[in-house]
């Protein structure tokens, strides 16, 4: 009996089932086959392990700590007992503590994921512990764990009773909305924090779902770096910086000038994200503050207060509002606007304070339902989607956030793949502030970010964050309540830099955070490359500069400014245009435009991305002449490019002129304009052939055109003759109709033109012909002529009769000490030959 099947036959196996029909499959195939599925299975196991979380879209896989586990007992004081003698750490924010477990060495990263979910799994077993969770880190040191609840957001159009209806997920237990843009917090039942994270992992597919991601806490880095407390007066270079110290004296944030203008409002509040400020501080200028944290305040804090050896906040809020002429301490940037505590950390006693995501979001709600226009966030953490969601809403609707860059510049290399600038700072819709310090370069402490202008991971702006004066707690051990302390780190940069920004609310409070970046980012001091550069922004920030005036953006807008005036503005990046109007008086005029920029780096250059224009009063494009500056190779000349500044000098017919500069992405800066009329004096030079003919010159020769030759009677020669405006104004020939003394001829007169910048003069009443007239002007020059230009005229000699002839010519003009130039010029005649016969 034959048992094979037939080529291409089904086969039926045991239970009468049908299957594929048989092939033979070469040994070392089967063997290389099965291989691959065992590692394609484990590998899918393995990376079903991953701890990952989302942000804008991006997945990011977190490293766990293999060291430790975040859990909260299900009661105080509950003993814990495992078989691996895990070491209960010191208590966290929230009821939670850290666990301390042996370390297995020689893991790879997703056998670390592996272990660190059964760990988690094993503690569950415990009816004492009531969650627990992984501590992760991200690539860049960060440290988080997730909570039982997660941050969800969805996609417009959708609501969330819906979303909730189409989930039916029965670990979601309680749903509450912590932002105006829509981000929800869903608590859960679920007792494991890896749970939760892959429930937000799985969220994140959903259709109706923008953004999702579990409620980490964090344990946020704080941006000081301490320093032993004693007075130091010194350390308010960033004030006003005389050099002294190894200072560069005028690199501040002319602080003094700026208080001339204001010292803030008291309607303006900022506020500051921390651990808590002092709120019975004497020196700070603030209003009640508010706790979002789980756990109360203790040794002798109050709500939305720092505690007891954590004075970071206050520290901060000092370089904001500390008050001014009090004779104590030190004084804030914008002494009279009013701070307020966003307390959404625990200080943990190392340099650190905990929080969740959600702490920040409601207290970011709270701080925009009060008022506030400014926030400071100087602290360093794992980036939050939710968080980016929300200071962009905030943002939109008025309130600008400022965050520390980071101290740690050393570790910049070390993480290649991540932002060098600690997050919020790397938020797209917060500013980051490095340190500066008083010799005009930046702390070396101070991190930095990508070589690309205005991304999210650059610097935008620096400040003062090395050696300045800041305010503590009272009752420090070693510092008097009235003196001040040295501070150093970008913790205290940032909110220099959001007092500058409340400064320039308190003087025009209907500026949105778009304007006030504009005018700020204007008002720098350069440190750096002209402009912006990775190390440093936009460079220091300057409150008085960044208050210049503001011009209009058109003609109909315009400041008028007189001319022999001085007038400051500045332009930004956002296409910002100052419009200025001046008016040319009733005769033909040179103005000078020259424009500055008022400190180094500046760019205020007209180029191919900056348009520096004169209009009419309605708009269109004037006419007017240009004249080079002299000498050329020292100013820029009008259009110019590569420099900080520029000179126009030009000649304006009488009317009304508005001068537009309108400054696109790399003219920014403030500048000072000087609008001058002329007041140099007219030269006259009067050439032929080349050759200067001198003034008085009773000697005619044909090197230079006034020997005109022998002639035949009846015929003509003409001799063309310059005259040259060699001085610093206008020459006016007077008499440009009748140089020759002859008569009045009625030339037409060459009209006004760009090109030349003259305009038509009125032709004189006609004057008796004197006869014979041998030599007369045949082309008449024009009547003014700028600096630099010149004019010619044609003298035709046609003689009447035979004989030797001369005649003066005379030039009357407005040149003060050769109001009359003349000159003689001769010519000969002889008779017309006889014809022959």
């Amino acid at each position: 009996m034959n048992c094979a099947s037939p080529a291409g036959a089904a086969h039926r196996d045991g239970m009468g089932r049908s299957s594929a029909p048989e092939t033979h499959t070469p040994p070392i195939m089967k063997i290389t086959s099965l291989l691959a599925l065992l590692l394609a299975l484990g590998s899918i196991q393995s990376h079903a392990q991953e701890f990952v979380t989302f942000n804008a879209g991006k997945r990011i896989v977190l490293k766990p700590d293999p060291a430790q586990t975040h859990i909260r007992l299900a009661q105080s004081g509950a003993i814990v007992a495992d078989a691996v003698k895990q070491e209960l750490q010191q208590p966290r924010p929230g009821g939670f503590a850290r666990l301390k477990r042996p370390v297995v060495a020689g893991l790879k990263p997703l056998d670390e994921a592996v272990q660190s979910r059964a760990a988690v799994s094993a503690l569950l077993r415990n009816s004492q512990v009531a969650f627990a969770a992984p501590v992760l880190r991200s690539a860049e040191g960060h440290e988080l764990s997730p909570t039982s609840s997660l941050l969800v957001k969805l996609k417009p159009g959708q609501t969330m009773a819906k979303f909730l209806q189409v989930l039916r997920n029965p670990a979601i237990v309680n749903v509450r909305q912590i932002s105006r843009d829509g981000v929800h917090k869903l608590t859960t039942n679920l007792r494991d924090g890896a749970a939760v994270m892959d429930l937000a992992a799985t969220l994140v597919k959903h259709p109706m779902v923008k953004m999702a991601q579990a409620d980490f806490s964090h344990e946020a880095v704080s941006m000081l770096v301490p320093n032993d407390p004693f007075f130091f007066s010194s350390a308010a270079w960033g004030f006003s910086n005389s050099g002294n110290l190894g200072g560069l004296a005028g690199f501040d944030m002319n602080a003094v000038k700026a208080w001339d203008v204001t010292t803030g409002s008291s309607a303006i509040i900022v506020a500051i994200f921390d651990g808590g400020i002092q709120q019975d501080h004497p020196e700070i200028n603030q209003i009640p503050g508010r706790d979002f944290t789980d756990d109360p305040i203790t040794n002798g804090g109050t709500p939305a207060g720092s505690v007891a050896g954590h004075d970071h906040g206050t520290m901060v809020a000092s370089c904001v509002s500390a008050r001014i002429n009090n004779a104590r301490s030190a004084c804030g940037i914008a002494p009279d606007v009013r701070c307020v505590s966003v307390r959404w950390g625990v200080p943990d006693g190392e340099g650190h304070f905990i929080g969740n995501d959600s702490n920040v979001i409601e207290g970011l709600e709270w701080a925009q339902s009060i008022g506030a226009r400014v926030s400071v966030h100087s602290y360093g953490m794992f980036p939050s989607w939710a968080l980016d969601e929300v200071f962009e809403s905030t943002r939109e609707a008025g309130m600008i956030h400022f965050a520390a860059t980071g101290n740690d510049a050393h570790k910049i290399f070390l993480f290649e793949q991540f932002p060098a600038i600690a997050w919020p700072a790397s938020s797209p819709y917060v500013l980051a502030v490095g340190a500066a310090r008083r010799d005009g370069v930046r702390a070396p402490l101070s991190r930095y970010g990508g070589d690309t202008r205005r991304v999210a991971q650059s610097v935008d702006f620096m400040a003062p964050g090395e050696e300045v004066a800041v305010v503590a707690r009272t009752g420090t051990p070693g510092v008097a309540d009235t003196d001040a302390l040295p501070g150093q780190g970008t913790s205290f940069a940032a909110p220099y830099a959001a007092g500058v920004a409340a400064l320039l609310l308190s003087q025009n409070p209907a500026l949105t955070p778009a304007q006030v970046e504009a005018r700020m980012i204007a008002g720098c001091q350069n440190m750096g490359t002209r402009g912006w550069d990775r190390f440093t922004g936009y460079g220091l920030v300057d409150a008085f500069r960044s208050m210049a005036d503001d011009h209009g953006d058109t003609p109909a807008t315009s400041t008028r400014v007189a001319l022999n005036s001085v007038t400051r503005g500045h332009l930004n990046r956002e296409d910002d245009a100052d419009c200025i109007r001046f008016t040319v008086p009733a005769t033909l005029s040179i103005v000078r435009m020259h424009m500055n920029a008022l400190f180094r780096g500046d760019i205020l250059t007209p180029s191919a991305a900056t348009t520096v224009e004169v209009l009419n009063e309605n708009g269109t494009r004037a006419t007017f002449t240009e004249i080079p500056v002299a000498p050329r190779d020292s100013s820029v000349v009008f259009p110019g490019a590569g420099l900080s500044g520029f000179k126009l000098r030009a000649a304006f017919t009488p009317g009304s002129y508005v001068l537009r500069v309108r400054g696109l992405n790399s003219a920014m800066g403030s500048y000072e304009l000087v609008l001058s009329e002329e007041d140099g004096q007219p030269e006259i030079s009067v050439l032929g052939n080349n050759s200067v003919i001198a003034d008085g010159d009773t000697t005619p020769a044909t090197a230079d055109g006034t020997q005109f030759g022998t002639v035949r009677a009846g015929t003509s020669v003409t001799r063309t003759f310059t005259i040259r405006n060699d001085g610093q104004n206008i020459l006016r020939v007077t008499n440009a109709n009748n140089i020759d003394g002859n008569r009045v001829l009625t030339p037409v007169i060459q009209p006004g033109s760009a090109a030349n910048g003259v305009r038509d003069i009125p032709v004189p009443e006609p004057k008796p012909v004197p006869a014979p007239i041998h030599f007369r002007v045949t082309s008449m020059p024009v009547a003014q002529i700028l600096p630099g230009r010149s004019a010619t005229f044609i003298v035709t000699f046609k003689p009447v009769g035979t004989g030797f002839f001369t005649h003066t010519l005379r030039i009357q003009s407005n040149d003060q000490d050769e109001r009359e130039y003349d000159f003689v010029i001769s010519g000969g005649s002889l008779l017309q030959p006889s014809s022959v016969r």
